[in-house]
């Protein structure tokens, strides 16, 4: 093998890293994402969608997947066509059968074994195709593929299938579970802690002996507790797997705030009729929800779609501005155009359930944990790592060290790759 590649299937996002080993020798940061382009940015990783034809054959995945499915709603020419958004069955189901099977944005079924086969050998061939400029050849990489922490063995054995379905050969792969990931990177790359607000550089945060807790928030609040072995190697000591605390509890925030300025009848009939539009307004909220710092003080302007406005005047008989002034929003909320001005305390009042669960179950975790000491905190999703809820962990556990880095996702791809050059790192490799 001359070169590591790391491939991170997520519930949200995934991409793909990788780094040859003599690179990887000279310089271990020196890890290669592969940019994935969408309409306005370039990032390291793309959504986990995935777009079939009618046929069920593989269309595309990621924003491309996005953007074709958009053009055919729009043509309403999406009939027959399958769109996979999101893949939380990755981290709701501690067990993954060959029998599983996951509903598309329509409602029709699939077996997840195919669906995920598409995926990973999607991914797969991406790089495999940039890297023949590189006169590499497919038996010359070893594939890392990150697995969510409660996945059990029957679950692990369920993605070797995949890989090897896939075209990633059983002496070609290893698994490796995302906190795990996280962690090697955090102890092998400079990052910034920020344990105290104030930001500093270093590597090597766990050492021997060190019990520590893995906190991803993403559909599900998912805390991990590991312990570095002498040896290096991690045992993990508890998991458990507590409530939507994550994204969607905000999301369900934000729905009931819509439900109140609209009606749900406005907002079915809206979804129904365009529902790429209507999904277009909570991915739009998850990127706010994102960046939303705790000391703003400026207004948060939310776009709505002009035709959610006309079927609001259709059924109502009066404008969304006219009925803002009786809704217990009034003064706070204001519709100019098409976008909503929305004061930063009521926005910032969206994470309100989210953050008292999470800090429940953090809390929960560590009193079940007598005696033992987990003084740190590794984050390793984007919400958990947001301002907002960052500093809600922070001001809570004031003695505990938080751990956040910059970029989760790539923190995790990247903690991959450094695991497949170093697999005796790990007890849990495969």
């Amino acid at each position: 093998m001359i070169l590591v590649a790391a491939i991170n299937f997520g519930a949200i996002f995934s991409g793909i890293a990788f780094t040859f080993y003599d690179e990887f020798r000279r310089d271990p940061s020196d890890i290669e994402t592969y940019i994935w382009f969408s309409k306005a940015s370039s990032t390291g990783h793309t959504p986990s969608v995935l777009l079939l034809k009618p046929n069920k054959a593989l269309h595309s995945f990621g924003y491309e997947a996005e953007m074709k499915y958009a053009s055919l709603v729009k043509d309403s020419e999406q009939e027959g066509w399958l769109y996979f958004k999101g893949f939380k069955t990755l981290h709701q189901y501690k067990s993954l059968r060959r029998t599983k099977t996951i509903k598309d944005a329509n409602g029709q079924e699939m077996p997840a074994k195919t669906i995920f086969t598409m995926t990973i050998k999607y991914l797969k061939n991406h790089l495999v195709e940039l890297l023949k400029s590189r006169t590499m050849l497919e038996d010359s990489i070893l594939w890392v593929v990150t697995v969510p922490a409660i996945w059990d063995d029957g679950a692990k054995q369920f993605m070797t299938e995949v890989a090897a379905e896939a075209g990633i050969p059983r002496k070609q792969l290893l698994l490796v579970s995302e906190p795990e990931a996280a962690t090697i990177y955090c102890n092998n790359i400079p990052m910034e802690a920020k344990p105290d607000g104030r930001g500093r550089t270093e590597t090597n945060l766990f050492e021997p002996g060190t019990q520590y807790m893995v906190l991803d928030a993403g559909e599900t609040s998912d805390i991990t507790v590991l312990e570095v072995k002498s040896n290096q190697t991690l045992q993990e000591v508890h998991h458990v797997t507590d409530g939507a605390w994550g994204w969607d509890k905000v999301g369900d925030a934000f729905y009931q705030f819509l439900v109140t300025l609209t009606g749900i009848e406005v907002l079915t009939t809206f979804k129904v009729e365009n529902e790429i539009a209507y999904t277009h307004i909570f991915d739009d909220f998850e990127t706010m929800i994102s960046v939303m710092k705790p000391d703003s003080e400026s207004n948060v302007n939310i776009d709505l779609p002009p035709r959610l406005l006309e079927i609001f005047k259709e059924q109502t008989q009066e404008t969304l501005t006219e009925a803002l002034t009786r809704t217990r929003y009034a003064k706070r909320v204001e519709l100019t155009g098409n976008k909503l001005r929305v004061h930063p305390k009521i926005f910032k009042d969206f994470y309100n359930q989210s953050l008292q669960g999470i800090i429940q179950v953090i809390t929960d975790t560590m009193e079940s944990f007598q005696g033992a000491s987990e003084s740190k905190f590794l984050l390793v999703s984007d919400f958990v790592t947001s301002p907002m809820v960052l500093k809600a962990i922070r001001e809570s556990f004031p003695d505990n060290k938080v751990i956040a880095p910059t970029d989760p996702a790539l923190a995790v791809m990247k903690g991959a790759v450094i695991f497949g050059h170093i697999p005796h790192s790990s007890g849990d490799g495969i």
